[in-house]
């Protein structure tokens, strides 16, 4: 106990002194200090911290005032693993949250004991230090697939289930297992964006090759020889060109062919002769490439 100017103070179970008598009884004393000095009344949104850490530490210079939420996050963001009342549940029951050293919340129970013996087997996991032999083991766990099973990982490489169950949670493999199919799928998609801008880029060299010989040379020739059978048709593969162009542009919108568009594809699919010197000219771009 300790005497304040408040009155007697005893240290409550989180290490915050309580006043225990007269006028203040039950008030937490770092509170009750900070409002005298700076003569005001703390927000119910607001928390007082102590700078040092120290709940014992009552010094006016050690107090600073922050919001619930910077005051939570302040202690969540800390270099290691705690415990953080997070309020009442539905039944009026204490609340308890357990927080990794990143400041992620790892689970939630009313039950404090319990989230200190996950806190401390949490803490003996991480000191577990990963060495080739548990990344041989996820490499073959990783390469079973899907349907992947310590049993038959066991069963391959001779190590007790019961082992590979603690390096699989010691060492995240879901986790990693996780974001190693993400990275897969992105090179997937990358490569695919990548042939999809080869393809319009082919096309739209062909579909010019085409205007030049049989729009633009015939015309400035004084000739009208043309394979193309109509002014529409010279409209439409000019537009679709324009199209392939934005698309290169605008890859976001690729997928977003308006109704015009659509009739441009159609137009070129539908016309034998066109399509089939698009797929000569593809062909042959695609054995220059080759060679």
């Amino acid at each position: 106990m300790i005497k304040t100017e408040f009155g007697n103070a005893l240290p409550n179970s989180y290490g915050h002194y309580i006043i225990s008598d007269g006028k203040y009884r039950g008030q937490r004393l770092h509170r009750l200090r900070y409002e005298a000095c700076h003569n005001i009344k703390i927000p119910d949104d607001c928390d007082i911290h102590h700078i040092d850490e120290d709940k014992s530490n009552n010094d006016i210079n050690n107090l600073v005032m922050m919001t619930h939420t910077e005051h939570t996050l302040h202690h969540k963001t800390l270099n290691e693993w705690r415990i953080i009342k997070k309020g009442i549940d539905e039944n009026g029951d204490q609340l308890w949250a357990l927080y990794s050293p990143s400041g992620e919340k790892v689970r939630t129970s009313t039950n404090k004991n319990r989230l200190m013996r996950s806190m401390e087997r949490r803490k003996k996991q991480e000191a577990m230090k990963e060495k080739p032999k548990h990344d041989i083991a996820f490499e073959k766990y990783y390469d079973m697939g899907e349907n992947r099973t310590l049993k038959e990982l066991s069963e391959e490489t001779g190590i007790h289930k019961q082992t590979l169950s603690t390096w699989k949670n010691s060492f995240n493999w879901e986790e990693k297992i996780d974001n190693r199919d993400k990275g897969q799928l992105q090179i997937i998609q990358r490569d695919r964006l990548e042939a999809n801008q080869e393809a319009r880029s082919i096309y739209q060299e062909t579909i010019r090759q085409i205007m030049k010989e049989q729009v633009i040379q015939p015309l400035m020739n004084g000739t009208f020889d043309i394979e193309v059978k109509n002014i529409s048709d010279i409209k439409r593969l000019i537009e679709l060109d324009n199209m392939l162009a934005r698309e290169d542009k605008e890859e976001n919108r690729q997928a977003e062919l308006d109704a015009k568009d659509k009739e441009i594809v159609n137009l070129i699919e539908s016309d034998e002769d066109t399509w089939e010197m698009l797929t000569k000219k593809l062909v042959e771009k695609q054995g220059d490439n080759n060679g």
